[in-house]
C-alpha cells in the first residue's frame, strides 16, 4: 500500500469511528465503573476492533469473490454508505448505520460492554469494514497489508487514548467542541465517500476516464 493510500485509510477510519462521538456513550455504559475496570473495557474494545478489522482486511476481497461482487461495485455501494454516515456527522447526529440507541441500552445491561456495542458496531461497524475492504484491495503485497494493519493499530491507539481521557474531554471540550470536530470529520468523510464512488464508476466504465 502506498503512503498516500495508507494516509487515506487512516483519515477515513478516524473520521468514521470519530472517537469523540464514542465518549458520551462510553461514559454512560461504564457509569459506576472503577478506573481499572474502565481501562479494561477500553483495552478489550480496541483490541477486539483491531482483530475484527484486520481479519476483514485480509479476507474481504475473497468474500467479495465468493458472492460475485466486483470491487468497483463495492466501491460505489460503500461510498454511498459512507456518504450517508458523513451527512449524519455534518448534522452532529448519531448515525443509525453505526449504532442505534437500543444497542447502547442493551449494552448497558451487560457486565462488559467492550465487545458489544463498543467494539462492534461502534468501532468496527459497516462503515469501517467497508473502508478497510476497499483500501485493502489496493494492495496485494505483504508489506502493503502490514502497513494497513499498522494503520488500524494506530487508529485503535488514538481511540484508546481518547477514551482514557473521556471524563476530561466531556468536561473541558464540551458538547459544542465535540460537535465542531464531528462536523469537520463529516466533511472529510463526505469527500472520501465521493472519491470512492467516482473511483468505482471509473473502474466499471473505463471510457469515462478516457481508458
Amino acid at each position: 500500500m502506498e503512503t498516500k493510500a495508507a494516509l487515506q485509510l487512516f483519515v477515513a477510519l478516524l473520521a468514521i469511528m470519530n472517537p469523540l462521538t464514542v465518549v458520551p456513550i462510553f461514559l454512560a455504559l461504564t457509569e459506576g465503573y472503577t478506573v481499572a475496570a474502565r481501562r479494561k473495557v477500553i483495552v478489550t474494545a480496541t483490541f477486539a476492533m483491531f482483530v475484527t478489522l484486520a481479519v476483514v482486511l485480509v479476507t474481504g476481497t475473497r468474500l467479495l469473490d465468493i458472492f460475485g461482487i466486483t470491487i468497483n461495485d463495492f466501491r460505489v455501494a460503500g461510498g454511498v454508505l459512507i456518504f450517508i454516515m458523513a451527512l449524519a456527522l455534518l448534522r452532529a447526529t448519531p448515525s443509525r448505520m453505526r449504532h442505534v440507541p437500543e444497542e447502547a441500552a442493551d449494552g448497558k445491561s451487560h457486565d462488559n460492554p467492550a465487545f458489544y456495542p463498543l467494539a462492534i458496531p461502534m468501532m468496527a461497524g459497516p462503515g469501517s469494514m467497508t473502508t478497510v475492504i476497499v483500501f485493502g484491495q489496493k494492495t496485494t503485497s505483504g508489506t502493503g497489508l502490514a502497513i494497513a494493519v499498522g494503520v488500524i493499530a494506530v487508529v485503535g491507539l488514538l481511540i484508546a487514548v481518547t477514551l482514557l481521557l473521556a471524563n476530561w474531554l466531556a468536561r473541558e471540550v464540551g458538547v459544542t467542541g465535540m460537535n465542531i470536530v464531528t462536523r469537520l470529520m463529516g466533511l472529510i468523510l463526505a469527500a472520501i465517500a465521493v472519491s470512492m464512488i467516482f473511483e468505482g464508476i471509473r473502474g466499471a466504465f473505463p471510457m469515462l476516464a478516457g481508458g
